[in-house]
């Protein structure tokens, strides 16, 4: 990986990870607060609680995401990229913080075997890390968790 490329990470993760952290925080603290007052149904919590996190918090586990390859300069880390998702709807509550959606994808190199993108995350990255970033991409891609590369490899 390029070191040019490294910095472009480094610049981005420092300049945006505070800041991203603090606006998911409160949007949080928001949404909880609606659902205490009951200012909306449980359904309608429900949907702004899928919105923020395939909005806002798919920009954080990529950021994240981005940071921890460069960051242990993982060999392969060029297999994975993001792709943008399209929603299937205009998003009802926060439509005014129309945050793009992401998948984490798997590339194999020519001729390379195919594999889940989040069984190569977790495998990828030192430690804890792979498998912190693979719960969090799990939880933010609509709780859809049934192959999130937690499981051994074949």
């Amino acid at each position: 990986v390029g070191a040019a490329k490294q910095m472009d990470v480094q610049e981005e993760f420092e300049t945006s990870f505070k800041d991203l952290c603090h606006f998911l925080q409160a949007l949080t603290k928001t949404i909880e607060n609606f659902s205490t007052k009951g200012l909306f149904t449980s359904a309608e919590i429900s949907s702004m609680k899928r919105e923020l996190l395939s909005g806002t918090g798919c920009c954080l586990a990529r950021l994240l995401t981005e940071y921890c390859l460069y960051r242990n300069n993982v060999e392969g880390a060029c297999a994975l990229t993001f792709s943008h998702q399209d929603r299937n709807s205009t998003p009802a509550y926060v439509s005014a913080l129309d945050f793009p959606s992401f998948s984490l994808q798997y590339n194999p190199a020519e001729g390379g075997k195919q594999k889940n993108p989040l069984q190569h995350l977790r495998e990828s990255l030192p430690g804890s890390s792979g498998l912190n970033l693979v719960r969090m991409w799990s939880i933010c891609s609509d709780g859809n968790d049934d192959d999130d590369g937690t499981k051994d490899a074949d």
